[in-house]
């Protein structure tokens, strides 16, 4: 994300508090490996998520949020989608795609939010069972077992405006603890059950107000891209933005 921000502001300052705060799932993929299931599928276009690597999307042809996903494949003019490197929100796309009557095929890369994961879906079951009033949300990053269980399966910000106008006083929240804090604060009245206490990204918690303050202090760990992969990156980011 913070190269994401390097491209489109090239001549702004971007700094990382900590260089270990990387995506575990951005790292299952490389340029490389993503040329060669391409070479296997010549006529695809390639979709990433925004939250991979700068070269990566040097190699894509749009990448996306989980909350334009399904917009964004739409709209790729082929019926090939190589869609990297989430395979459990690629499923979630191709389910929605179906639903509105679009037929594409979905190539998946191989990778996942290991956080997400966590949350199966025994954990839901039980839950709803316990409290079989309230509405159960997941991410499309969660499985597709999982989310059978789910109300709704929604991006992070669309569980936001989930929780401010459902009219369910208890929800039961299939995706990284941390946005809890921002319930409470959107929704104070209601009650948020976490699908699970692992649903923690270890990688998001290295990031520290005091962490913060020692790289603004110093400057320290700035964000530089080659020129020749920023600008190919940048085509990417941009054909996403047609579809924001």
């Amino acid at each position: 994300m913070a190269e994401t921000a390097k491209i489109l502001s090239p001549e702004k300052t971007v700094l990382i508090p900590d260089l270990n705060a990387k995506c575990a799932m951005a790292e299952m993929i490389d340029a490389e490996g993503l040329k060669e299931l391409q070479a296997k599928h010549p006529y695809a276009k390639t979709v990433c998520y925004v939250n991979s690597t700068a070269s990566v999307k040097a190699e894509c042809d749009a990448c996306c949020t989980s909350s334009n996903a399904v917009r964004v494949v739409a709209g790729m003019d082929s019926d090939e989608i190589i869609f990297a490197p989430d395979k459990y929100l690629a499923a979630h796309v191709e389910k929605e795609l179906k639903k509105q009557g679009i037929s594409k095929k979905i190539i998946p890369w191989n990778g996942f939010c290991p956080t997400h994961l966590r949350i199966i879906p025994n954990y839901l079951r039980d839950l709803k069972i316990k409290y079989p009033s309230a509405k159960i949300i997941t991410h499309p990053e969660c499985t597709p077992d999982a989310n059978r269980f789910s109300d709704a399966v929604l991006s992070t910000s669309a569980m936001v405006k989930f929780v401010k106008e459902t009219s369910s006083d208890t929800i039961i929240v299939g995706t990284e603890t941390g946005i809890i804090h921002k319930f409470k604060k959107e929704a104070p009245e209601k009650k948020y059950i976490p699908a699970t206490d692992l649903a923690i990204c270890p990688n998001m918690k290295v990031i520290t107000p005091q962490k913060v303050f020692e790289a603004l202090r110093d400057m320290k760990h700035r964000v530089e891209i080659p020129p020749e992969i920023a600008k190919k990156a940048s085509r990417a980011i941009f054909e996403m933005m047609k579809f924001s």
